[in-house]
């Protein structure tokens, strides 16, 4: 008996070894797949925290300027532009300059097309306008000396509906529109 004793023992201490295994084995499993998912999530943010950081640095930039060299930048920025913009019956193409990302391209398709139409747009109607095409055109990268074509159609629809914003909603713009001084 004592020798059968023994031998149910030695199993069932094997059958809890095996046990003990496998469930290191998930808790190890777990960690890791735990780890992996943490990695990749903080490996997307940091991405999108130095472009974050970069428009704090713009608008940091901009703030220790002072007018003389504003108005400066302002007028090579007015002979660049013009370079950087041609327009056709349809469409207004903007050629990106560095730093430049799709908002700003926008921002200069409405600036332009407010021009030659003489119309006159809040900030709060602005930022509205370049928001929708932004979205409207985005692109995941953006390459200096790349351009995109606005049609004239969107711009006019995105223009009209910027017109046509509630004192509601453009209370709710100013938030954003005092952040862009350039405006």
């Amino acid at each position: 008996m004592s020798e059968e004793k023994k031998i149910t023992e030695a199993q069932n201490t094997e059958e809890e070894q095996g046990f003990w295994t496998k469930n290191i084995i998930s808790i190890i499993l777990i960690v890791f797949l735990i780890v992996s998912g943490v990695y990749a999530f903080n490996r997307d943010t940091e991405d999108k925290t130095v472009e974050d950081k970069v428009e704090e640095i713009k608008k940091e930039g901009e703030e220790v300027v002072d007018e003389t060299e504003k108005s400066e930048i302002q007028s090579e920025e007015i002979v660049t532009e013009n370079t950087d913009i041609q327009k056709s019956e349809t469409q207004i193409t903007i050629k990106a300059n560095a730093g430049d990302g799709v908002t700003h391209l926008a921002r200069k398709a409405i600036a332009e097309y407010s021009k030659d139409k003489e119309i006159n747009l809040s900030k709060e109607q602005k930022i509205y306008a370049e928001t929708v095409l932004k979205n409207e055109y985005y692109r995941h990268h953006l390459s200096l000396a790349q351009e995109i074509d606005f049609e004239l159609s969107d711009l006019e629809d995105t223009i009209q509906d910027a017109q046509n914003l509630s004192e509601k909603e453009i209370k709710a713009w100013s938030k954003y529109s005092n952040l862009v001084p350039s405006l």
